[in-house]
């Protein structure tokens, strides 16, 4: 609540897992929280899979920009984590020009310009994801795994 109402959001998109969101209330706890506290529009994307891949990334990240969010939160495990934490840096307007795959291993090739806010709720202990700005995201088109690095 804090983040949000000192960065006047008005809308916000939450990131998880349908495990996540079926097995646990939080996600629904959260979101009814912030709604009535708030009285921002909250979006749910829980759709992540596990080893998520750039097109998953590229999904939320224009789900965020129809949506005109103001800021990502993702709840979960690395999966989660690295797909939000990816979205709202490809979210930047100039970012979604090119390709997810355009940024492979070139954080100097994002612009931070219009990049969205990110907020990571672990569920799990071990990825680290929280702590880094690095997503590892599964090319299935060239069937490996990339990483995509802000600065």
């Amino acid at each position: 609540q804090q983040i949000a109402s000192a960065s006047n959001i008005s809308s916000l998109l939450i990131v998880t897992d349908d495990g996540l969101r079926r097995s646990t209330p939080w996600i629904d706890k959260l979101s009814n929280a912030l709604q009535t506290s708030l009285a921002c529009d909250i979006t749910i994307y829980d759709s992540t899979p596990v080893n998520p891949r750039l097109e998953t990334v590229e999904e939320i990240a224009h789900i965020s920009r129809s949506k005109q969010c103001d800021l990502i939160v993702s709840i979960g495990g690395g999966s989660s984590i690295d797909a939000g934490k990816a979205a709202a840096m490809y979210a930047a307007p100039s970012n979604m020009k090119q390709a997810l795959r355009a940024f492979a291993g070139r954080p100097d090739q994002f612009s931070s310009d219009g990049m969205l806010p990110f907020v990571a709720v672990p569920s799990t202990c071990g990825t680290g994801s929280e702590v880094t700005w690095v997503s590892v995201l599964s090319d299935t088109v060239n069937e490996r795994k990339l990483s995509i690095k802000g600065e």
